[in-house]
């Protein structure tokens, strides 16, 4: 279910199905109360190798069957919930006010530790856009487009080319072969050689 009015590019744009039923029952009175006493908290990632929780969280190997378990870090961008103690005060209704000042006090740009945000692009070194590339698991020609728009809006960094993608293949084509129109790797012990494996055993 979409979040209204959520302005905030960091925040959860989303709520899952089961707490949307959760709170409808809540509201309706057919829960006496929800089960947790204070929401989750977002707050703006300021650094996202380090506190931020989308770049943190590895949900590898996460199923309906181990998700109890899982652990989640925990961050300074995000207050997790608080889950209701059977002695906790009951809210009669949904729309009453939990607290005022559930975010804390913000960073202040006179504090030591401060950090601010700065606004001044970062440009893609030739490195970085391999990265992006491989990750987005895009092909050659959609590798060279993205580049291509990424170099319209002056996000590359001066020794970044687009044309590199053009032949991003070269090395490896005296690995394959073509015949009647079907390409196949000829050379396999090779090719793993030359892509990081130390030894190759045909048998494995």
């Amino acid at each position: 279910m979409p979040l209204d009015k959520n302005e905030k590019s960091w925040a959860a744009s989303c709520v899952c199905k089961s707490c949307v039923e959760y709170l409808r029952l809540w509201k309706s009175g057919k829960r006496n109360a929800y089960k947790f006493e204070k929401p989750t908290i977002w707050r703006e990632a300021r650094n996202h190798l380090e506190n931020c929780y989308f770049c943190t969280v590895n949900v590898n190997g996460l199923n309906t069957k181990n998700r109890a378990k899982w652990q989640y870090p925990s961050t300074s961008c995000v207050q997790r919930p608080v889950k209701r103690s059977p002695d906790s005060l009951v809210l009669k209704n949904i729309s009453e006010p939990l607290e005022q000042d559930i975010e804390g006090p913000s960073p202040s740009q006179n504090d030591a530790d401060f950090k601010g945000m700065s606004n001044e692009p970062k440009f893609f070194s030739q490195n970085e856009l391999d990265d992006l590339v491989r990750d987005l698991n895009i092909s050659k020609l959609a590798s060279e487009l993205l580049a291509s728009r990424l170099k319209e809006k002056n996000l590359l960094s001066s020794e970044t080319k687009i044309s590199f993608y053009r032949e991003r293949d070269k090395e490896l084509r005296r690995y394959f072969s073509e015949e009647n129109g079907i390409t196949f790797c000829s050379d396999i012990k090779n090719l793993l050689i030359k892509m990081g494996l130390e030894q190759y055993e045909p048998k494995d």
